[in-house]
């Protein structure tokens, strides 16, 4: 009975320890599927050659009986050991989960453009050029088109190109870019209050943010943001939340960042990931919107 237990104890215990070890040639999948954590499985392997240590001697008293037991023991007590080893590294380091999340969804292959997506993108860029909202040569259509794709699924829109424009240049002089449905943090915050002020030739100084308390029903927290503009002090109070623009803050400061006696005023474009903002007069609006998209800052692109 002892010459079929033992070779099997042995296999599965070198399995064990393959697996919980994290051993290169051993896929990660394969890995979990054995144990939730490398500290999990050496307690198994602990538990296992333990367990045989004290078993074995029941059976036989025979010197080689002895010895596996010895062996077994020796090698509970070291994974005894590794598992502590483990378990304080996965505590060390927060950001390694005992679990791999799975994704929602595949991201869709992207695809080049056509000939008449291409056509179409250099249509809009002269668009905006007429319009004054880029000035010429600020972007080349050739940056633009390198940064513009898009997925089997989705059409070719103005979504796509605002996108490709945003990733052309890190700044244009006339526009702001801020993204949606990502990690926002303060930093985020205090970005798009300086872009608010530069687009409108304004410079906002000593942004500060205050977390006043968190929100439960919808995961916001309560924030007020605080800023000297032109030698008086303001302060917006908005709920920031985890993944989302502000945008009780932005209608804020597209009120109050708006010089007195200035016809111009702040415009929003928005798509499910990017919002664009600019500082324009009526007539770059309705030239944009006549040649462009009526719709343009009125619904989500």
């Amino acid at each position: 009975m002892l010459s079929v237990l033992v070779p099997i104890a042995v296999v599965l215990l070198c399995a064990l320890v393959v697996a919980g070890s994290g051993w290169p040639t051993v896929p990660r999948k394969v890995r979990r599927m054995f144990v939730f954590s490398p500290a999990l499985a050496w307690v198994a392997v602990a538990a296992l050659g333990l367990g045989s240590a004290i078993v074995l001697p029941t059976h036989s008293q025979s010197p080689a009986t002895l010895a596996a037991a010895l062996g077994f023991a020796g090698l509970g007590f070291w994974s005894v050991a590794q598992a502590v080893k483990a378990s304080r590294e996965a505590m060390s380091d927060p950001l390694e989960p005992f679990f791999e999340p799975r994704p929602r969804f595949t991201p869709l292959p992207k695809q080049p453009l056509t000939d008449a997506e291409q056509e179409l993108t250099r249509y809009w860029l002269g668009a905006f050029e007429a319009a004054e909202l880029l000035e010429t040569d600020e972007v080349t259509l050739s940056d633009v088109l390198d940064h513009s794709e898009h997925d089997d699924q989705c059409p070719y829109g103005l979504r796509n190109f605002l996108e490709a424009l945003c990733s052309s240049k890190p700044r244009y002089r006339h526009l702001a870019f801020f993204f949606d449905s990502v990690e926002f943090s303060t930093e985020h915050a205090i970005h798009i209050v300086t872009e608010f002020a530069r687009l409108a030739s304004r410079e906002a100084r000593n942004v500060e943010l205050e977390h006043v308390a968190p929100v439960r029903e919808d995961r916001g927290q309560d924030t007020v943001i605080v800023y000297d503009l032109e030698g008086e002090r303001h302060q917006t109070r908005f709920i920031m939340y985890a993944k989302a623009l502000p945008w009780d803050l932005i209608d804020d400061l597209r009120n109050r960042m708006r010089p007195h006696g200035d016809e111009r005023g702040f415009e929003i474009a928005s798509s499910e990931r990017l919002a664009m903002l600019t500082f324009i007069s009526r007539v770059q609006r309705e030239t944009l919107q006549r040649l462009v998209r009526p719709e343009l800052f009125d619904d989500v692109l």
